[in-house]
Formats: C-alpha cells, sequence, structure tokens
C-alpha cells in the first residue's frame, strides 16, 4: 500500500511540473507577441465632387495667379492616404514607436503614368514614462493642433485652405505640408493635464541640405473631457518650412460637449504671412449620426470667409458630408501681392465652392 501511495504521488509531481513547463512556454510565446506586436496598417480614401463660383482662384491664398477654377464638377482626392504604425516592448516601461505614411493619388497623371506616393509623416523614436522621442520627418508643432479646431480639415471648406481662415503652416497647400525635416521633437507625458512640446530641425534641413537657421518650435497644451487649450511658438527657417524666417505664435482652445462643440485659435503671424488670422467654429450634434458645422474667420487686411457643411457619419470609419464655402477679399487687400488679379487683369474679389465627399478610413 505505502508503495503504491509512493508510486500515485510520484506520478502526480511529474504532471505538475509537465503543466508548469507548458504554462510557462505559453507565457513565454504571449510575452514575446506582446514585445513584438505585429504592425498596423491604416489609411483613409476621402473623394469630393467639388464646384467653384464666381472667381475663385486656384490654390489657397490665390497661389495660382490668373488662374480660375472651372464651374464644372470636378472630382478630387482630399488627403487620400495609407501608412504603417506600431510599437516594441523593450521593457522597464520603453517602447520603441514608428510611423510611416504616404499620400496617394489614386488618379493617372495626363502622362498616362501613375501617380508615385507622396511622403508624409516618417520617423521613428522612443517612449517612456519620461515623455516622447521621435526623429524624422513629422508635422511641427504649430500644425499639430489646426485640424483638433476645425472639423471640416481636409475638405475643400477647410479654414487652412482656400477659405484663408487659418494660416498655410497648418499644411495643405504650405510648402513642406507644415511639416519639417531631419527633425528631432520631444512631448512630454501629461502632468495635471499639461504637456509640453518642443521640436528642432537640425542641419542639412531645407533646401540642398543647407546649413542654414534651423526650424525651432514649442507648445504647451491642456486639456481634460470637455476642454482643450494650447498655445504655440515657432521659428522657422527660410529654408525650412517656409519661405520666410519671422517667426510667429497662436493660441486656441475647443469645448466639447454632448450635443455641441466650439473652437477658436488666434494667429500672430503678419510678419510671416502679410496679416493675422483668427478662426471660429461651432458644431452641432443633432443626434448620433448626423451633425452640422459652422466655421467663421479672417486674414487681417486680407479677407473674411464662412463655411457650413452637413455630416452624416454611417460608421466609425465611414461618413459623407455636404458643403459650402465662400470668401471675400477686403477692398484693400489682396491674397498675395501680385496674385489679387485674375487673367482679364481685373481685381480678383471673391469666390465659393460645393463640395460633396465620401470618407473611408480603415
Amino acid at each position: 500500500i505505502i508503495a503504491m501511495i509512493i508510486k500515485q504521488l510520484m506520478q502526480e509531481s511529474c504532471i505538475m511540473k509537465k503543466s508548469f513547463i507548458a504554462t510557462a512556454v505559453a507565457a513565454g510565446l504571449l510575452a514575446s507577441g506582446a514585445a513584438h506586436a505585429e504592425p498596423q496598417v491604416y489609411g483613409i480614401l476621402h473623394f469630393a465632387i467639388d464646384t467653384y463660383a464666381d472667381d475663385h482662384l486656384d490654390g489657397p491664398g490665390g497661389t495660382s495667379a490668373g488662374v480660375v477654377e472651372t464651374s464644372e464638377l470636378k472630382l478630387n482626392s482630399k488627403t487620400s492616404a495609407i501608412g504603417i504604425k506600431g510599437s516594441e516592448d523593450l521593457g522597464n516601461g520603453l517602447k520603441a514607436i514608428y510611423k510611416a505614411e504616404f499620400k496617394v493619388n489614386p488618379f493617372i497623371k495626363n502622362d498616362g503614368e501613375s501617380q508615385s506616393l507622396e511622403r508624409r509623416d516618417v520617423w521613428a523614436g522612443l517612449k517612456g514614462g519620461w515623455g516622447k522621442l521621435t526623429f524624422g520627418t513629422m508635422s511641427s508643432n504649430y500644425k499639430q493642433m489646426g485640424g483638433k479646431v476645425d472639423p471640416l480639415y481636409r475638405t475643400e471648406a477647410e479654414g487652412r485652405g482656400r477659405l484663408n481662415m487659418q494660416s498655410g503652416l497648418h499644411g495643405g497647400s504650405g510648402i513642406n505640408g507644415g511639416r519639417m525635416e531631419n527633425t528631432v521633437n520631444y512631448t512630454s507625458p501629461k502632468m495635471g493635464g499639461f504637456s509640453i512640446v518642443l521640436n528642432t530641425t537640425l542641419a542639412g534641413a531645407g533646401a540642398n541640405n543647407s546649413n542654414a537657421d534651423e526650424s525651432i518650435g514649442a507648445g504647451i497644451r491642456w486639456s481634460n473631457k470637455a476642454f482643450l487649450v494650447y498655445a504655440d511658438y515657432f521659428d522657422p527657417s527660410a529654408n525650412g518650412v517656409t519661405g520666410n524666417d519671422e517667426s510667429v505664435a497662436k493660441i486656441g482652445g475647443k469645448w466639447s460637449g454632448k450635443a455641441f462643440q466650439v473652437s477658436a485659435q488666434y494667429e500672430a503671424t503678419e510678419d510671416q504671412t502679410g496679416g493675422d488670422y483668427i478662426f471660429a467654429n461651432g458644431l452641432w450634434n443633432i443626434n448620433k449620426n448626423n451633425a452640422v458645422t459652422l466655421s467663421v474667420g479672417q486674414q487681417d487686411k486680407v479677407s473674411q470667409a464662412f463655411a457650413v457643411a452637413y455630416v452624416h457619419t454611417m460608421s466609425k470609419q465611414t461618413n459623407v458630408y455636404a458643403g459650402y464655402g465662400s470668401v471675400e477679399e477686403d477692398s484693400a487687400g489682396s491674397y498675395a501681392s501680385g496674385l489679387g488679379y485674375k487673367a482679364d487683369g481685373t481685381l480678383h474679389s471673391d469666390g465659393s465652392v460645393f463640395t460633396f465627399g465620401l470618407r473611408k478610413s480603415f
């Protein structure tokens, strides 16, 4: 009997050892899988049917002199893009992070060749309890918050584009799309709702890899469930993000409730752009799937504009919208020196656009 009991105990001990080893192996595999997480492929396909009226010049601020948009219906791609991003757990609370995103043009060029991918944000870095440090090409601190206050960002009725309610430093058709190359960026962790952003380009950034002065930016943000407040300073290199090295600053914020959202932004950019900017937006969530939004704004001594749109959300990844925007030039101003005229030599004064779009993210 004693021998049988000893034999039974030995068998149970062996089973427990095997179970422990299997559990340890499984835990190791799970830990390895977590440390080497699969990259996430993501993107957006965004198409819009647009038509222009009056004397609307082609490009934000009339950047193409003498070019008037056709009143015929146009099908545009509005920042369709594809990207890959992910992270790797390095242990001790440290992660390696990365992102590579490219703009996609789904249309064919006039010569019959497909458009190549156009680089957007491409960076890698480290993230821990001390904050986030990234290296590469990325949005400047000044650009980062522009879309936070504009629900119509990346549409034809957005504030930073043709309607000229936000400066080109927010991207769009601005130089380098508002991105900084050869850049080091630091973002602090949130402390009491506050965080800071610091970024600078290094030697080699800008035209012909010049050694011109670097672009330097600093921003501070505070947020909770309902409020977002931010301020940014940016000192660009003449050969970097803009064609002018005058510094700029802005302040803005947003309040979000269940049914309403209100946001505003002021830019002190006169030395850089010829006039300061004021932008404001209100959004009403009619219900879970439908919203109406109104934007108003101006560039001092240059123009004033408004945009209104209806947005229907079909799912978390799909929505459609219809909007109208109008811009009017000040009687004493022009969008830019020498660019405020139509092809027939008369002064460009105003313009408008109707837009209908579909956005599908994945």
